[in-house]
């Protein structure tokens, strides 16, 4: 009778550890496999899952004889991932539940690490198995405390779903209450109930964790429904092509870097031979750059009296816009282009300055002064500079997308090279001539495909 009692406790044990071994290898391969950058949460949780599986199944005398290997390997083998397991374990609950109290989580995993592997290291030099197993139960206490003071005062990102992780780790220390009592002699039987409590706390995570990707990815879907809308209210914002200027040759590039940026552009008709080219720059991105791009839209629309007097439209823009941008700052450069007259009046709030090449000329120069950001100072007086043009001129206007495009190296494209690439090429046609361009930044960022860190724009004007 005792020796089938023997034999159907181990064969419970092999089944726990084997359970545990397989799921928790399966976690850190499919972790690593489909993680996301910053996000170590499966992996973490499954190195933990594991590290005890390893443990377990190295206690099992059928799995050592079975093996074949010498039983010092399982000697160290089972203190060795018990060093290791807080480590992960609280790695996982940084990515889960947050940083914690002072940042305790990830101070706990931080100060394990170490720990785990001076703890190893000392073991293998004293020849001593589980020779530093005094100060791990110690610190395990320790760190459980804190566990408990995070949940106590709400110091943690839980959601509803994590009651069934309490469930769990209930169910954790009952089970371990109940292996103390028989320890003890308490109680009449020698069954343990550690594995059942491993594997409920088990149950309750990974139903938890199921919970929260579902929740995530109902929230996933109504923000992508909404960053759709927001893509289409912005494009509805940009110039259809009846308002393009039809007097002179033009070439458009917008890039935002997210689904909606905070770079603008737009084409004002002022008479048959006058059109006004703004750009601007919206600080930050996504939603809340696009929607202050929004009102730098209604802003300049509104201006359509003044429409020829850039100072004017920029200091009414500013006037408008400088108490609604909160945090925000809005770079603008306003130009108006006059073909018959060839002639251009530039205003520039904070903007990079649009570039100048010269028909037949290998110089280019930068137009206008820079004056302060809209947002900025609410009272400041916008100046305009004036200056000739001539036919097969080709203005040049871009937001700083253009400008810091970043090497691997994280240098940035610079002002000088755009210069140098508007000297390049000067009989190609505008639209190939603006390719060119991005090509060119493409491969000084040494990225496959044109993917940024900020929003682009380049509007290109050849003047007929």
């Amino acid at each position: 009778m005792a020796e089938t009692q023997t034999l159907t406790a181990e064969i419970v044990e092999i089944a726990y550890g084997t359970i545990l071994f397989s799921t928790g290898l399966a976690l850190v391969v499919l972790g690593v496999a489909f993680r996301s950058a910053r996000s170590y949460e499966v992996p973490a949780f499954g190195a933990a899952i594991l590290l005890h599986g390893i443990r377990a199944l190295g206690d099992i005398e059928a799995v050592r004889l079975a093996s074949g290997l010498p039983d010092a390997v399982f000697d160290y083998s089972g203190p060795i991932c018990l060093y290791f397991v807080s480590a992960a374990a609280y790695i996982f609950l940084e990515q889960y539940w947050g940083s914690g109290l002072w940042n305790s989580f990830r101070r706990i995993w931080q100060f394990h690490l170490v720990f785990a592997v001076v703890a190893t290291a000392v073991d293998l030099y004293t020849a001593a198995p589980g020779h530093s197993m005094e100060p791990y139960g110690v610190l395990v206490v320790v760190y459980r405390v804190v566990l408990v003071v995070n949940l106590v005062t709400g110091s943690l990102k839980t959601r509803p779903e994590d009651v069934y992780v309490l469930y769990g780790f209930g169910i954790v220390v009952l089970c371990t209450i109940h292996d103390v009592l028989v320890t003890a002699g308490v109680l009449e039987w020698t069954a343990r109930a550690r594995p059942l409590g491993v594997l409920a706390f088990m149950a309750g995570l990974g139903y938890s964790i199921l919970l929260r990707a579902r929740a995530n990815q109902r929230q996933l879907g109504t923000l992508s429904t909404q960053l759709r809308t927001a893509r289409q209210i912005q494009q509805s914002l940009l110039p259809p092509e009846s308002v393009h200027p039809s007097t002179c040759r033009h070439a458009v590039r917008y890039i935002p870097m997210e689904a909606v940026g905070g770079d603008f552009y737009d084409f004002v008709p002022i008479d048959e031979h006058r059109f006004a080219v703004l750009v601007a720059d919206v600080t930050g991105h996504g939603i809340p750059a696009a929607l202050i791009a929004s009102m730098l839209k209604t802003a300049a629309a509104a201006q359509s009296r003044i429409a020829d007097d850039p100072a004017e439209v920029v200091h009414e823009i500013n006037q408008r816009l400088h108490d609604q941008l909160d945090a925000h700052l809005v770079t603008v450069v306003y130009a108006v282009v006059d073909t018959q007259a060839g002639r251009i009046a530039i205003a520039n709030a904070g903007h990079p300055p649009p570039l100048l090449r010269r028909r037949g000329a290998f110089t280019v120069r930068e137009i206008g002064i820079a004056d302060a950001a809209i947002g900025l100072l609410a009272d400041e007086r916008y100046g305009a500079t004036r200056m000739a043009l001539e036919p097969g001129d080709r203005l040049l206007f871009y937001t700083d997308g253009v400008t810091e495009a970043a090497s691997p190296s994280g240098r940035h494209f610079s002002v000088e090279q755009v210069k140098s690439t508007l000297r390049e090429r000067p009989d190609v046609d505008l639209e190939s001539w603006a390719d060119y361009l991005l090509e060119k930044v493409r491969r000084w960022t040494g990225r496959p495909t044109l993917t940024l860190d900020d929003d682009l724009t380049l509007v290109a004007i050849d003047i007929p």
